[in-house]
């Protein structure tokens, strides 16, 4: 088995690779500083304020390394919610 096969890569570890490597150094070896940061508790204030009506139409789905806001199966569309300065 490859090494690229024996590890467990998500949608972050792709990311941060083109973001920086560092970061993804970080990721991997489970080194995070950002949970106190401000846009972290925006995110998650956003999460649970935007689109109330999501849970009666939408579903968000967990995955193994990674959250999907919401998807609409009917339409088959993946939604990600992200703060913006508007």
């Amino acid at each position: 088995m490859s090494l690229l096969l024996a590890m467990h890569l998500t949608g972050k570890h792709i990311n941060y690779y083109h973001i920086c490597h560092r970061k993804l150094w970080l990721f991997h070896h489970g080194i995070s500083f950002q949970q106190t940061h401000d846009h972290v508790a925006d995110g998650t204030l956003l999460h649970l304020t935007a689109y109330p009506q999501r849970a009666q139409r939408y579903r968000e789905i967990q995955m193994e390394g990674i959250k999907i806001d919401f998807y609409d199966p009917h339409e088959r569309v993946v939604h990600e919610i992200k703060r913006s300065m508007k």
